[in-house]
């Protein structure tokens, strides 16, 4: 009885250590897979998409970036989020934004939904001319126009060609250069001066 009783003990004792270790594994699963979930997948490319309309004052840099964030335009998971447009020649010109704001130079432009690409890489968006007009690529509605504050090459349009830096909406003042949704040669970026006083859209731009 006591050699059976012995056995029992041990056998005991084993699947006792076995679930605890199984219970571990699990809990170690569960820790990982959630890890996972948090930091989600590095991104690929990048996407412009619409944060409606507004006048030529979005609050400088800052404001327009935290009218982009905060659209529902924008892409489920989307970092790295700025309003696509020029606010001044010394650090802050669309054309050096992979400089300014970190985005990969390599990764290929995108529409909102990720299905049709716009350009190449950085230097094929700057190069004058896209793959296809923002409006078949679903970023804006056809015929419209957007906030650039850029010249055809992406460089700053002056201070009086983005509505001192997207700072005024008056009447008779400041202008700014506009984008064309129906262009895909220069028009796409500068194919307008509009008065600030009028509603044009922003136009974002983000990692995904």
């Amino acid at each position: 009885m006591k050699t059976i009783s012995a056995m029992l003990a041990v056998i005991s004792f084993f699947i006792f250590i076995n679930t605890a270790c199984d219970e571990e594994i699990n809990d170690n699963n569960k820790e990982i897979l959630t890890l996972a979930a948090l930091s989600g997948s590095p991104a690929t490319h990048l996407r412009l998409y619409n944060a409606g309309l507004h006048d030529g004052n979005l609050g400088g840099r800052s404001g327009a970036d935290t009218i982009c964030a905060n659209s529902l335009n924008k892409p489920a998971g989307a970092s790295n989020v700025h309003a696509f447009l020029s606010i001044d020649n010394v650090d802050d010109e669309m054309r050096d934004m992979q400089n300014s704001y970190g985005y990969p130079t390599d990764f290929a432009i995108y529409s909102p939904d990720g299905m049709v690409k716009i350009a190449d890489d950085w230097a094929d968006l700057m190069d004058t001319t896209i793959d296809t007009t923002l409006y078949s690529a679903g970023v804006l509605p056809n015929s419209s126009v957007w906030w650039s504050g850029s010249n055809q090459d992406g460089s700053w349009g002056n201070s009086f060609g983005n509505c001192s830096g997207f700072s005024t909406a008056a009447s008779g003042g400041p202008q700014s250069h506009c984008g064309d949704s129906t262009g895909s040669d220069w028009r796409w970026l500068a194919g307008y001066v509009e008065n600030c006083d009028g509603a044009y859209y922003v136009v974002c731009i983000c990692e995904k």
